[in-house]
């Protein structure tokens, strides 16, 4: 196992087996590097790892095949965003710095489409939570602040059914655009059905959050000919299969069809499409894509696409996710998957032209059957970031395509696993989130050596742990018993205790480490945690000056910026490696000779 912290500027090869990885559950924030053991399932057709200050979650374990630290853009977001399913569904968010834990929730059936979105000028966290089933879902969009409280629940309207899974998309109008799949009995004859089957006819609304009003709503069925799907009929007909809407700036709505190999632009007003990109209605000539395009493929080519979305201030320029076919595998040799970014020219609008800007591909050449997508990071660096639906994986790239991180969540899908995972979609996006919850604070004995755990589900801005330990629960709230301050290691960081307490517990320290959060006290003995109320009112108890005998002034500020070096591993004053305890030593011994001298 490896941290990220170790890797620099290191390309991690993908055959790699620098290190022998231990079984499905390992220890915490673990990471591997051997591709072929992971993909192998060596370690678990859905390779796991557990915490011991909270055995409630069930985080994946990692396998970064390229971590290019320079090319990484260092302001592309501070979290990364997926689901992660098991026998129940998660939002998953990992530290975008070092892809450790943050975040996880099983509470759900299933999840997806996890992401930060702003309204009102307040960021939430949203997901959709419900049933998926044949590829569509059946359930709520969910918004929660930073405090992880629900603040929205939102939902279609007048329709026999709740919000599909695919879109839920807050405006910058105050309203939430929602998918959903209603099906509609109909005779399928004209299209070589059954008399008696249905459509399940693709519908979005908008719905303004506050009030729950309908604003618009719109049915494919109504402005789209059945005959131009490419989908197999059958007796409930997923003709058009709607995956992704967007509002432009003039109003409209970017839609993207997967069953019709389509990407229309719908008039707000009207309901009428506007234009076609794709599929057996296309209005765009294509331009050379010169060097864009690393597959040689077309654009016009695209099929089976996910995640429409126009650039940021642009309603000339869009990316997608090029599916491209119905198989999933790796190593393709054609018809691979893509992130593409397009350009359009209305310069003549009854000849419009498209042309290929950027194409992103997977190091290993992958083939998706669904899911997907593509995320310009909006920092001026032109890097994007990619997430490859059904091939467990996400990726970021720079503006020329070249990939600069590849990770992956769970082995490949192969005729031997068939349990792998998958993921809607995949963000990089800042968050932060400081949780209602307290901290979590557990003790474990390995080895002959009891060790404390601290973690807290959610937290964003926890940068260090203070671990405090004594034989009175009663003593447990200053800095005269803390043993130890070390920074933040991953979802949990550990300490091995120097002495047997009886009783210990921890407080959760930001960048400046102030205390954001005090856990419970744990009765070690018994390996139990009881409630405390009460708070760690301090940790840290430095003398604003200090004197030392050739009479130099040390400024707490210098103590600070030199104690810091090695949070938790110590500092160092004139030069001598020192820890906290030592600090406050010095402190006392100067203060006691200064008060020596005076007499």
């Amino acid at each position: 196992m490896f941290s990220l912290s170790h890797l620099g500027h290191l390309l991690l090869p993908l055959s790699g087996l620098l290190v022998a990885l231990s079984p499905v559950f390992v220890s915490a924030d673990d990471f591997s590097d051997n591709y072929d053991a992971y993909n192998n399932a060596d370690y678990g057709k859905r390779p796991t790892q557990r915490f011991v200050s909270n055995p409630d979650i069930l985080a994946p374990l990692i396998q970064v095949n390229l971590w290019n630290e320079e090319k990484i853009s260092p302001t592309g977001g501070s979290h990364i965003f997926l689901r992660h399913d098991y026998e129940e569904s998660s939002p998953l968010i990992l530290d975008a710095a070092d892809l450790t834990l943050v975040y996880m929730d099983r509470s759900y059936d299933r999840t997806s489409d996890v992401r930060v979105q702003t309204i009102n000028n307040q960021a939430y966290l949203t997901f959709y939570a419900g049933a998926i089933v044949d590829g569509h879902g059946n359930g709520d969009g969910l918004a929660f602040n930073s405090h992880y409280e629900e603040a929205y629940r939102v939902n279609v309207h007048n329709l026999s059914v709740k919000n599909d899974l695919h879109e839920f998309q807050f405006t910058d109008d105050g309203t939430a655009l929602i998918t959903a799949y209603d099906l509609v009995p109909m005779n399928l004859r004209p299209y070589r059905g059954s008399s008696r089957g249905a459509l399940l006819d693709g519908v979005f609304q908008e719905v303004d959050i506050a009030t729950n009003e309908v604003l618009f709503e719109w049915r494919a069925s109504e402005h789209v000919d059945l005959h131009d799907s490419y989908y197999k009929v059958e007796h409930k007909w997923d003709f058009f299969h709607i995956n992704s809407i967007q509002k432009s700036r003039d109003g409209n709505y970017l839609v993207s069809a997967r069953h019709m190999h389509s990407i229309y632009l719908i008039n707000s007003k009207t309901g009428e499409i506007m234009w076609t990109l794709g599929g057996k209605k296309n209005q765009f000539t294509e331009l050379d894509a010169g060097d864009a395009s690393q597959s040689g493929d077309s654009l016009l080519s695209f099929a089976w696409q996910h995640h429409a979305r126009f650039l940021p201030d642009t309603e000339d320029e869009i990316t997608f996710f090029d599916n491209h076919a119905l198989t999933t595998k790796q190593q393709c040799e054609k018809d691979c998957s893509r992130g593409v970014h397009v350009r359009f020219d209305f310069a003549n609008p009854e000849t419009p032209t498209v042309q290929l800007l950027h194409e992103f591909r997977h190091p290993q050449s992958l083939q998706a059957q669904s899911q997907g997508s593509v995320q310009p990071l909006n920092d001026g660096t032109g890097n994007v970031f990619v997430g490859w639906g059904r091939c467990p994986s996400f990726t970021e790239h720079t503006a020329d395509g070249e990939a600069v991180m590849d990770v992956q969540f769970s082995p490949w899908h192969t005729s031997h696993n068939s349990e792998a995972l998958d993921n809607y979609r995949a963000y990089r996006m800042n968050w932060k989130a400081e949780p209602i919850t307290i901290p979590d604070v557990m003790t474990q004995t390995k080895d002959g050596v009891l060790s404390l755990y601290a973690s807290w589900n959610g937290a964003t801005e926890v940068k260090a742990w203070a671990f405090l330990a004594s034989n009175e629960s009663s003593d447990l709230y200053g800095p005269g018993q803390v043993q130890e301050i070390i920074p933040r290691s991953g979802f949990e960081t550990s300490l091995a205790l120097a002495y047997p307490a009886k009783f210990a517990r921890v407080a959760a320290l930001d960048a400046n480490w102030n205390i954001l959060g005090s856990s419970g006290i744990v009765d070690i003995r018994r390996g139990r945690v009881f409630d405390e109320l009460r708070p760690i009112a301090a940790v840290l108890k430095v003398p604003d000056v200090l004197i030392s005998d050739a009479g130099y002034e040390v400024s707490s500020s210098f103590v600070d910026e030199h104690a810091k070096e090695f949070p938790g591993q110590g500092g160092k004053l004139f030069g001598i490696p020192i820890g906290w305890h030592t600090l406050l030593g010095v402190g006392m011994l100067v203060g006691l000779v200064l008060a020596v001298r005076k007499l």
